[in-house]
């Protein structure tokens, strides 16, 4: 009996493709708490977008014609301290 030994994939990145935003990478660097705060005001202020919207948003995949609504881009990059186009992920 053959045995074969599976490694896990721990980046949902290389799974998935390219990511078009990089707001998950942006809170992953964060702290815990300051991870938690984010989330809280960021799905606030995406208001009335759901949470279950928020994930498909930051797990959009780069070749998707889909794009986050300008005015939640906004308030999204306000919240990360950047601007929008540092949101867009660079290939």
């Amino acid at each position: 009996m053959q045995y074969v030994k599976i490694i896990e994939n721990t980046t949902n990145v290389s799974i998935m493709g390219q990511l078009k935003y990089n707001i998950r990478e942006r809170l992953d660097k964060l702290t815990r708490k300051e991870h938690e705060m984010i989330m809280r005001r960021l799905l606030e202020a995406i208001q009335p977008a759901s949470r279950s919207t928020f994930y498909r948003w930051i797990n959009t995949e780069a070749e998707a014609a889909f794009q986050i609504p300008y005015t939640k881009q906004l308030k999204i990059a306000a919240l990360l301290g950047c601007t929008i186009d540092e949101l867009m992920t660079t290939a």
